[in-house]
């Protein structure tokens, strides 16, 4: 291709070859038949908090499960005027299908861990705001 008059071809072709890497690497992973969820056009559900917990305007604790059998959960929520820092508390419970095979916690975080039982717990103190934006784990 030695015309500038090409490049649209270029382009077309280069998505063309792309696609195709994509597709051999996810056969080599096993994943030939998986369809791709983007996570804009996923369906978040709206996780039902725990009595004692408060939404955030604008930031709804909700959690959605994707093709490869991963699990985003993102949102606010206001901890409780009882909560105790060093006690965990319940913020909402995870549906079957959904949860993690093992306990999974993140370090460094208020949101301390999510158990087998689909219990999404933290431990923190009354009234602070948590964010639990970026968390996410394999089902399987």
């Amino acid at each position: 291709m030695t015309s500038l008059d090409s490049s649209p071809d270029l382009v077309n072709d280069m998505r063309d070859l792309k696609a195709r890497i994509s597709q051999i690497e996810r056969a080599q992973l096993g994943l030939a038949n998986a369809k791709i969820s983007a996570s804009a056009n996923a369906a978040w559900v709206e996780a039902t908090l725990q009595s004692g917990f408060g939404y955030v305007a604008g930031y709804p604790v909700s959690y959605y499960g994707d093709s490869f059998n991963r699990v985003f959960v993102r949102g606010r929520v206001v901890v409780p005027g009882t909560a105790v820092l060093g006690i965990y508390q319940t913020i909402f419970t995870l549906p079957a299908g959904y949860r993690p095979p093992y306990a999974v916690q993140f370090p460094g975080s208020r949101v301390s861990r999510i158990l087998t039982t689909g219990e999404f717990q933290v431990t923190a103190n009354a009234g602070e705001t948590i964010f639990i934006d970026s968390f996410s784990w394999r089902t399987v």
